[in-house]
This record gives C-alpha cells, structure tokens and sequence, in this order.
C-alpha cells in the first residue's frame, strides 16, 4: 500500500535519529579510531543518506537483474529523501543513466556481448519514449499507475514460466551463456534484417510502455531481448543495460533542461551504486538462471502490488 504522509514523516524522523545515533557513536569512539566510511555517512543530511540507499538499490538490481533500477530508487527519493515529484523523477533517472552506462562498460570491458542488440534496441526505442510520454500525459494519472501494475504482473507471469523451462544446475555465468570467454557473443557483428526487424518492432513497443508510464522499462527490456533478440538471460541482462541508460538519459536530458535534476543527489547515486552493482553482478553469474528469473518475477510482483492494489477501487470506480 502507498505510504501516507505520516508513515513517510515518521520514517524520515527515525533516518534521522539513526544518523544522530551514530553521528554519537562516531562521537564516543573517537574520530581516530572510527572508520572513515562511518564519519562521513554520520555527517550527512537525511535527505543524502536516503539517495546513497537509492542508488545501491538502484545499482544492485541493475547488476542483478538488469533491470528495475529507476522503479526501486524513485519511491526512496521520492517518500524518505522527501524530494519534489519533477526533481525525483529527473534525478532518478540521471542517476540509473550514470549507473547503468558504468555498469555496462565495464560489462562489455568483461564480456564478449552482442552488443548491436543493444544499440539497434535503444535506436528504436527512443522514439517511441517520445511518443508514448505523449500519449500518456493525455491519459487519467491514477489510471495509468493503476495499468502499469497490470502490466508488471503479465511480465511476471512471463518470466516465471520461462523460469520452468530453464535447467536448474546452470549458473548465469556459466560457459557459453555471456561468461569471459564464451563463444556465444557475437560483439559489433552485424545482425540479419529479419533480427534487426525484431528488434526494431519489439523496442519500439518497450519505448512506447516505457513512455506511456513514465519509467525506464528496464524490466521489459530483458524479456523483450530475449524473445526478439535470441539471446539468453545471462546475455540479454548485461546488453539491457545500454537501452536502459539510452532512454534514462533521454528523460534525464529533457528534465535537465527543465532544470528539474538536482546534479549531485545523482552523483551520489553513482557514488552507491557502482559498488552495489558490481556486487549484483557478481551474485548473478553464481546463480542459476532459474534463481534470477523467479527474483526478476518476485520483484516485479511485489512492485506491481504496491502501485497497483492502493488504485484499484478507484479504477473500478471511474
């Protein structure tokens, strides 16, 4: 359910009496002897230590999952950092740009991936962010949130079943599935027309949703890579990354004009996400790809839950 303004007031009033418990602590133990990690986060204001919670949750389920970032660091920013709904968004989304490009060069440094699917993704995705960002300003806002819920259940529900269809003994880093050295990457190779055409018409489609709702589409991206793409899991969440920075930065940039993005709450995204990131990466390729998939399901479940259910009745009702 949504949080209410009490529930928010109350939790950044307990943020804020756990940084003055270990602003005291630091205090007691002695500035020489505390960890300079602890000082520095004891110091900071409430609203910055909630955007550093944003970007590790936004830079772990990017590294993961490949997907989910700007959906799981927009409620932090918006309900605990306590920032205003344009600069949330703005500030969300310059931070997963910043997060998901750094991740995926460093992926692509790591990996042989086919990285033309992600380019021929983003190039047609974008266009259609535009037009459906359109479309979706002249549609009800509670509607809107309330159908995107619906959506996040149908992705979940797709994910789950190809979850059974998955051998359990394999981990997502295993040979041939996107690990160093695997052979199944074709990297800058070009792709036949009728898998660009895929591509295409299936980005065009995400970039769309993506647009309509308001959010980066991460989590159809993955699904979307791996149907119009042809290429497995382990391959598809790393490549998700540069579409999803692609139209991050493209939100990030219209905001930024606007002058709508408060530039270091999303350095501090970075700041948290990179490591967080570079763990979820790690986590995922000792994983079975059957793990990762019911995770991507579960996440998008409980998010769907949470936008969807608190609208409901007043969906059936308008």
């Amino acid at each position: 359910m949504a949080l209410s303004g009490e529930a928010v007031q109350y939790m950044s009033v307990l943020a804020g009496g756990a940084l003055a418990a270990l602003h005291a602590w630091v205090q007691g133990i002695g500035a020489a002897t505390a960890p300079p990690v602890l000082i520095a986060v004891s110091q900071l204001p409430g609203g910055i230590a909630w955007t550093l919670v944003a970007g590790l949750l936004a830079g772990f389920v990017l590294g993961f999952l490949g997907a989910g970032g700007t959906v799981v660091a927009l409620p932090v920013l918006l309900f605990l950092a306590g920032l205003e709904p344009h600069h949330t968004l703005g500030t969300n989304a310059l931070g997963v740009f910043l997060i998901a490009a750094m991740l995926f060069a460093w992926q692509v440094r790591r990996l042989r991936l086919p990285v033309m699917h992600g380019i021929w993704f983003s190039s047609f995705g974008i266009p259609g962010i535009y037009l459906g960002a359109r479309l979706g300003l002249l549609y009800p806002g509670q509607k809107l949130v309330f159908l995107l819920g619906l959506v996040l259940f149908v992705v979940a529900g797709w994910m789950t079943y190809l979850s059974f269809r998955q051998p359990a003994s394999i981990p997502g880093g295993a040979p041939g599935l996107g690990a160093p050295g695997a052979a199944a990457a074709p990297g800058l190779q070009p792709l036949a027309r009728s898998r660009i055409a895929a591509i295409g018409c299936s980005a065009f489609a995400v970039g769309l949703t993506a647009g309509f709702f308001g959010i980066g589409g991460g989590f159809m991206i993955v699904p979307a890579l791996m149907l119009a793409g042809g290429i497995e899991l382990s391959l598809a969440a790393p490549v998700a990354l540069l579409p999803i920075a692609a139209f991050s930065g493209v939100v990030g940039v219209e905001y930024w004009h606007a002058g709508q993005i408060l530039p270091l709450w999303s350095a501090g995204m970075l700041l948290a996400g990179i490591p967080s990131g570079a763990f979820g990466i790690w986590l995922s390729r000792r994983l079975s790809k059957v793990v990762v998939l019911r995770a991507f399901a579960a996440l998008l479940v409980a998010i769907g839950l949470y936008v969807a259910w608190p609208r409901l009745a007043e969906f059936l009702v308008q």
